[in-house]
């Protein structure tokens, strides 16, 4: 909301799937230019040879095929929100004229002589870091500068799990409009599996797998066999290190993954330090100085996990 009062430009950053086009729209709508158009260019999936003419249009004769004028989407945007998704896929020649464009409020069409002032306020996305594009190269200085006024990152899912249930609900009761049946809602075995996900996808990913779940869900509850196998079968088995999952997910994450497997542990240790042994075993990348360390350090409660048997262990 802070940003969409601004007429600056933005620049929002993060992996794909994790929102950013929706971020986009959200900053619009909150803006003064919310009954004006909001108009998205997907860098990426444009050729590069014809970027420039969808950009900033072109006369008839420029080139080609190109049988009329015709206006562009900068222009169409005048007034409102011009969209660069991906703004790092564009071309070095074309950004100059994007960088007249953010600098002087013109563009120029090809094969026009004459320039053609617009009023668009751009925000631009990106999954790439810019400034590493900038150093080598690729993405101009001066351009980089000018787009990353009002820089915003967009997280990855794996570091916003306390938006989980509030997704698979948003994303199951949207899958049931669609298709008119009754809403599901995620079991606590699929829950689970969600939460111990890493989401290389991220929110589009969620999506997807939620969409898929639903289809073949015969009741209003998913249970892990609605979900694809690919999904379902990391719920039961630890195939991640340690190190790895606390990069990949953050020490919410990792609390989550260590209580998994302390869990795994619990059923075949003895006592208090068979137990801190056997989850050793179960990382197999990690010392049993380390394992304490994270546990206390993550403020897990061992006494959850201590069998409460006592004598030998079971084999």
């Amino acid at each position: 909301r802070l940003v969409a009062g601004s007429s600056a430009t933005v620049l929002i950053q993060g992996e794909s799937g994790t929102g950013k086009e929706l971020v986009a729209r959200a900053i619009h709508a909150e803006s003064a230019r919310a009954a004006a158009p909001f108009v998205p260019v997907h860098c990426a999936a444009i050729p590069r040879t014809l970027l420039e003419g969808e950009l900033f249009g072109h006369r008839k004769g420029a080139f080609t095929g190109a049988d009329a004028d015709r206006e562009g989407l900068a222009a169409a945007a005048d007034g409102g929100t011009l969209f660069l998704d991906e703004i790092g896929e564009i071309e070095p020649d074309v950004q100059v004229k994007l960088l007249r464009l953010l600098q002087e409020g013109e563009l120029r069409p090809v094969g026009s002589d004459r320039a053609r002032r617009v009023d668009v306020r751009v925000v631009a996305a990106t999954h790439r870091d810019l400034r590493t594009e900038t150093a080598a190269g690729r993405f101009r200085e001066d351009l980089f500068f000018r787009v990353n006024v009002l820089p915003l990152d967009v997280p990855p899912l794996r570091d916003r799990m306390d938006d989980l249930a509030l997704l698979v609900h948003h994303f199951l009761a949207a899958s049931a409009r669609e298709e008119g049946t009754k809403a599901r809602r995620a079991g606590p075995e699929v829950r689970d599996i969600l939460r111990a996900r890493a989401w290389p996808g991220n929110v589009r990913e969620l999506q997807h797998v939620l969409a898929r779940a639903a289809l073949f869900c015969d009741g209003t509850e998913l249970r892990p066999e609605h979900l694809a196998p690919d999904v379902a079968a990391p719920a039961g088995g630890f195939d991640l290190g340690l190190e790895e999952v606390r990069r990949l997910r953050g020490e919410a994450g990792e609390k989550e993954y260590l209580e998994r497997v302390l869990a795994a542990a619990r059923d075949q240790a003895a006592g208090r330090v068979d137990l801190l042994e056997r989850a050793v075993e179960i990382l197999g990348d990690a010392s049993l100085p380390t394992l304490r360390r994270r546990i206390r350090k993550l403020g897990i409660d061992l006494s959850e996990y201590v069998p409460k048997r006592s004598g030998r262990r079971r084999s």
